[in-house]
């Protein structure tokens, strides 16, 4: 027969057994949260106006959809030093203008080491992104001679002492603005002077005026990353784009006559003989309610 001693030290230790599981689990349970890898996408452009955008996008990738994340500050530095942090917006975009003439640091091949980083949270991992891009000016110049109009795009590498060096074999797109997007004219790469050369097409419309936006681009460039510059000029067929307001017809706002006469025409003998069989009714229950002589 087992003890009244031995029965309460095995009770006792089957207790602690039971404690010390109970917080071996609860220890693994708050192990086991895994914290979401989240994505930043960081973009580098030198825009029209000498000035260089950096464009972060901090989201996470879950359940097969794209969210944005909201309200996290992303640090901005150049390769050496800190420029500045800034809060995502709604849709997870941090934008950073850095003014023609800053002061920042080059490496040794003389391009820009821009680099954005989160430094995490609760839920989210830490995450980096770094974009390299050479200085280079890209210009171009519209030009009316004898009735041919020509487009000159020349591209030109800045070094750190500031001297100008043609580009060569660099692919620069240049497209007309439409509506609704852009129109590709030209897709060439700069000569040995860094220079293209083309006839622009006399049969683009344009505004009411004729005017048109052409925008010459580097999209993606392994060593310049994206560079535009535009320029406009009344180079396309004018084309007067308002409405007509006696205009009728079945794509307008306004319908043609025909059809609201023919709808209407429709309409009423419906209705009416809607209200011909309510008549009847009311007729038929009058008759029906006189009293019947014998």
């Amino acid at each position: 027969m087992i003890s009244k001693n031995n029965y309460r030290q095995a009770q006792f230790a089957r207790i602690l057994a039971c404690i010390v599981f109970c917080a071996f689990s609860l220890n693994l349970g708050a192990q086991e949260k895994v914290k979401v890898a989240p994505i930043l996408e960081f973009t580098y452009q030198k825009r029209n106006d000498g000035n260089r955008l950096l464009t972060a996008r901090l989201t996470v990738f879950q359940n097969r959809i794209t969210h944005a994340i909201s309200d996290k500050s992303l640090l901005f530095s150049d390769g050496k030093d800190t420029i500045t942090r800034i809060l995502t917006d709604a849709d997870g975009y941090a934008y950073l203008v850095i003014q023609p003439g800053a002061k920042l640091f080059r490496n040794k091949e003389g391009a820009y080491d821009f680099k954005a980083d989160f430094g995490g949270s609760d839920t989210l991992e830490p995450v980096s992104a770094a974009v390299t891009a050479k200085d280079v000016t890209l210009k171009m110049n519209l030009r009316e001679k004898d009735s041919v109009r020509s487009v000159t795009i020349r591209l030109l590498e800045i070094n750190d002492k500031g001297d100008s060096i043609p580009v060569a074999g660099q692919k620069v797109i240049t497209y007309v603005e439409r509506m609704l997007s852009l129109l590709k004219i030209s897709e060439e790469s700069t000569d040995e002077k860094g220079m293209i050369v083309f006839e622009f097409p006399r049969d683009l419309p344009g505004e009411a005026d004729g005017a048109v936006v052409v925008r010459a681009r580097m999209e993606d460039n392994e060593k310049y990353g994206n560079v535009e510059v535009k320029d406009s000029r009344e180079w396309g067929i004018p084309v007067d784009h308002s409405i007509v307001e006696a205009h009728r017809a079945l794509w307008t706002q306004i319908a043609p006559i025909w059809m609201i006469v023919t709808l209407s025409i429709l309409l009423t003998g419906v209705w009416g003989h809607y209200i011909y069989v309510i008549v009847q009714m009311v007729m038929i229950k009058k008759e029906g309610n006189k009293p019947k002589l014998t």
